[in-house]
């Protein structure tokens, strides 16, 4: 539902690995890739091989969906320094281990080396939307070469 109402820009969800589900991990996974893709989200970052390949299995649902999948969290912020723009409502969401909060560290350092008229930093606890306003320009970028790949 939150996903549904979040702002008037983008909704850009990561979604990574919930390593904590066990044998229910594939059907869980596909469970909330289908649930995300249903909420009409414009843009999902799959993060890790779990929500990889449910992000794969459910390519066909994708309903105009832009669907990235990345190995970690590391493509995931080069990836996303070429997808978030001013005005997305970024939703981050995945286990500890995963090392999610990499990319929320990433995402408000690029907002306090550059602060942009209107951008926001939330504060709180998780699953907390991080609205930004950020332009496609990174030095990490230019470093490394991400390891992720779009389907359709």
């Amino acid at each position: 539902e939150a996903l549904r109402a979040a702002g008037n820009g983008r909704r850009v969800l990561v979604l990574g690995d919930m390593l904590e589900l066990g044998v229910d991990s594939a059907a869980s996974h596909g469970r909330v890739i289908r649930e995300a893709l249903e909420a009409g989200i414009e843009i999902l970052v799959a993060v890790g091989p779990a929500t990889v390949e449910a992000a794969r299995a459910h390519a066909p649902d994708r309903k105009g969906t832009e669907v990235h999948c990345c190995a970690d969290v590391l493509s995931a912020n080069v990836l996303l320094d070429g997808l978030v723009v001013a005005g997305d409502t970024v939703w981050i969401k995945g286990s500890r281990g995963m090392q999610l909060d990499g990319v929320v560290r990433h995402l408000r350092g690029r907002l306090l080396s550059r602060p942009i008229h209107g951008a926001s930093i939330p504060t709180g606890s998780d699953p907390t939307p991080v609205s930004v306003g950020l332009n496609a320009h990174s030095n990490a970028a230019a470093q490394v070469k991400p390891s992720n790949e779009r389907l359709g």
